[in-house]
C-alpha cells in the first residue's frame, strides 16, 4: 500500500510519500515540499510562469502527489496513495 503524510509548517507544507508492506514494514518513497494543497487552474497558472521564469519545474501540490503514481513497475503501472494523513492543529488550518 501507498500512503502520504503532509506536515503543515509556516511556510510550506511537507509530504512524503510511504510505501507499506504486509509485513507492516513502511519504507519513505518521496519526501516533497508544497506551497499549497489545492490550486484553481488560474493559481497555477500565475505561479507556473513565475517558476519559468525562475528556471524552476513546474508547481507541485499536495493534491498532485495524490494522483500520481508511485513504485511503477516495467510496464508502467503504479500505484497511488489510498489516502493522505494530515496533521491535525498545524501552523496551517485549511
Amino acid at each position: 500500500m501507498v500512503i502520504m503524510t503532509a506536515d503543515t509548517m509556516d511556510q510550506h507544507i511537507d509530504v512524503g510519500v510511504w510505501a507499506w508492506d504486509t509485513s507492516d514494514n513502511i519504507y519513505l518513497l518521496q519526501a516533497f515540499e508544497c506551497n499549497d494543497f489545492i490550486l484553481e487552474d488560474e493559481e497555477r497558472l500565475e505561479q507556473d510562469k513565475v517558476r519559468k521564469d525562475l528556471n524552476k519545474a513546474p508547481v507541485q501540490t499536495v493534491a498532485d502527489l495524490m494522483n500520481k503514481e508511485y513504485l511503477v513497475n516495467a510496464d508502467g503501472v503504479g500505484i497511488k496513495p489510498t489516502f493522505c494523513v494530515v496533521d491535525q492543529g498545524g501552523h496551517r488550518r485549511r
